[in-house]
């Protein structure tokens, strides 16, 4: 049955059961239609009457009954300079409520999450406002690249998203309501509404580096990289060109660092009159270690011959005979 069907209406088949059908071929479109045939999965229905209309209503913010954004027209520009303040708390604040993914233990990693990374890599295709003042509310509406698939389900390159922020009182800036045309935006806390946010807080929070005083309070889409498939003819394969400059600081490998951990004070080599003067002083002491025959034959004054040459005989006739325990070991053995 379904090998006589055509690709679009092969695709509408499967849109009407709600199975996405974008990025597939003929043969698996069928494919995957004779397994929903099989499954007997019920048609949706607002996939068969494709109408939206189901998603239009009215709600009610200070009293007053406001049109759903995504059916009413608005003014929309692109200058946020009467935004309320807005950070990463009233973030938080609407996520925790509205998405099962952040609690205490998300929140300290949240830019690990799809919604924050949408942000980065550039998803986020447009982002708008509109001040309501007589409604008091501030109105941001958007669209986002889907992540996982080149369009949505209704064959759109973007997801249409908005939210609105509270313009007065003590919770100006917290997040009222928020809405998106992808199917986990009914309830206002998908991904795609949170890369809206975190797109706006960046705007508005330039972290020390601009102001809003210094340069227009302008929306600019972040840098992407273009992901699209290419064929292997249009690929261009080349080596890397050897920088124009050299680096400052020569990186040099662990086994070949020479390391000498003294202080810099004590890397030069003493001098003779240096040890002499140690010497003289060590033999004041009155105390007998170790290397005192030895330092005491080679730099000691008193011990030189007229010959320029220590004489072993005269180190022994002026110092008094020492006892055999009080020999230090084989050094005055060997002297």
């Amino acid at each position: 049955m379904f090998e006589n069907m055509s690709v679009n209406d092969l695709k509408t088949y499967l849109r009407e059961r709600g199975v996405s059908v974008n990025g597939y071929l003929k043969p698996a479109l069928i494919e995957i239609a004779n397994a929903v045939a099989k499954m007997m999965l019920p048609v949706v229905i607002e996939f068969e009457k494709g109408n939206n209309n189901q998603d239009i209503h009215n709600f009610i913010i200070h009293d007053m009954e406001i049109s759903d954004p995504f059916s009413a027209s608005h003014n929309l520009v692109n200058n946020f300079v009467d935004s309320p303040p807005f950070g990463l708390y009233d973030i938080f604040n609407y996520l925790i409520f509205h998405s099962c993914d952040y609690d205490k233990q998300g929140l300290a990693a949240y830019k690990a999450f799809d919604e924050y990374r949408l942000f980065q890599d550039g998803y986020v295709e447009s982002l708008l406002t509109e001040t309501m003042s007589k409604e008091g509310v501030h109105l941001y509406m958007g669209k986002v690249k889907p992540a996982m698939k080149e369009k949505t389900d209704e064959g759109k390159l973007f997801y249409d998203c908005w939210f609105m922020l509270e313009g007065k009182g003590a919770n100006r800036g917290s997040v009222l309501k928020a809405r998106c045309r992808c199917k986990g935006g009914r309830d206002g806390g998908c991904k795609h509404i949170a890369a809206l946010m975190y797109s706006l807080e960046d705007l508005l929070n330039t972290r020390d580096n601009d102001s809003p005083t210094n340069v227009p309070c302008i929306w600019t889409k972040k840098p992407t990289t273009d992901s699209r498939p290419c064929d292997v003819k249009d690929l261009e394969i080349g080596k890397c060109e050897q920088p124009l400059k050299k680096h400052k600081n020569e990186h040099v490998y662990c086994e070949h660092i020479d390391v000498d951990v003294r202080h810099e004070n004590d890397r030069d080599l003493p001098t003779n009159d240096a040890i002499q003067t140690f010497t003289q002083s060590l033999e004041k002491t009155g105390m007998r270690p170790t290397i005192l025959p030895l330092l005491t034959k080679l730099y000691s004054q008193s011990q030189k011959s007229p010959s320029g040459n220590t004489s072993i005989n005269s180190l022994k006739s002026e110092n008094p005979p020492i006892k055999s325990e009080e020999m230090y070991g084989i050094m005055e053995q060997k002297l």
